[in-house]
């Protein structure tokens, strides 16, 4: 089976057929005559994509000198905000105590390219910022996760998230 998507038109006979570039990758994919699962993905905005990572960027450049050191790059504040307006994925450990916990929460610590690892008695979390590629997220979540970051970023330089000064 293909990883890539494969663009196809429903025709008036009740049919898929792939656009004429997408035949041949269709062609090793598929087998006439047996059945695959098929979802609708509707197609991003690429308008509303280069938006948001601009928007993210100027934001980025804005931060107060406070908060700034804690956001190296832009993918960092990215990740916190997605984390932090709950599109995180989590995981828990149960140490065996406390000192435990600590350890592991140290072993932990840059084994993903961003987490959160919290500590809370013998119980470690780490939450990971959720994917906004075009397979991980289809237009609606990936709109609903692009407001929630901007307004997250505009509260940290005290924006409005269209970017007009609160």
């Amino acid at each position: 089976m293909t990883t890539a998507p494969i663009v196809c038109t429903w025709t008036d006979d009740g049919a898929f057929k792939p656009l004429p570039r997408f035949a041949k990758a269709a062609d090793a994919a598929f087998v006439v005559g047996a059945q695959y699962h098929v979802e609708a993905q509707e197609p991003r905005s690429m308008k509303s994509h280069n938006f948001y990572f601009a928007q993210l960027n100027e934001y980025w450049l804005n931060l107060p000198e406070a908060i700034a050191v804690d956001f190296p790059t832009v993918e960092t504040l990215r990740y916190r905000a997605l984390i932090m307006s709950g599109f995180a994925n989590s995981r828990q450990f149960i140490a065996s105590s406390k000192a435990e916990a600590v350890r592991l929460a140290a072993f932990m610590r840059g084994s993903a390219c961003y987490s959160i690892i919290a500590v809370k008695e013998c119980v470690v979390t780490e939450l990971t910022p959720q994917s906004q590629s075009l397979k991980a997220m289809g237009k609606d979540e990936f709109n609903r996760s692009k407001q929630a970051v901007l307004d997250y970023c505009a509260a940290l330089v005290g924006a409005k998230a269209n970017g007009i000064a609160a």
